[in-house]
């Protein structure tokens, strides 16, 4: 039994591999399109979800985070971006005890 969670028979397990990021899609002068698949081995029953974490790509300010529940979600728009600016994405996956690590990917939007 875990001793940290009771009536946990296991130790909770991260997910399985990491998201890839697929395309990103202008679809206007503030708003872009990001696809990801996950590259797993194994099933996607521990996924429960996503952070889209994004930035400028010149800044180093904190990145902003978007967060999508439920795993069949490969896609999502990410709105209210400064035109002509260059951004860093970053897409994690998530379960309720562990995120894995990201996979990022430049574009000018």
């Amino acid at each position: 039994m875990n001793a940290n969670v009771p009536g946990l028979e296991e130790s909770p397990k991260p997910p399985t591999g990491r998201p890839e990021i697929t395309g990103v899609l202008p679809l206007g002068p503030t708003m872009l399109r990001i696809g990801w698949r996950v590259s797993t081995s194994g099933s996607e029953d521990n996924i429960e979800g996503y952070f889209i974490h994004f930035r400028p790509a010149t800044s180093a300010e904190k990145y902003e985070k978007i967060t999508i529940i439920g795993a069949t979600s490969h896609s999502h728009i990410v709105e209210a971006l400064i035109p002509g600016t260059q951004y860093e994405l970053k897409v994690r996956m998530l379960n309720c005890f562990i995120f894995t690590t990201h996979h990022k990917y430049f574009r000018q939007s």
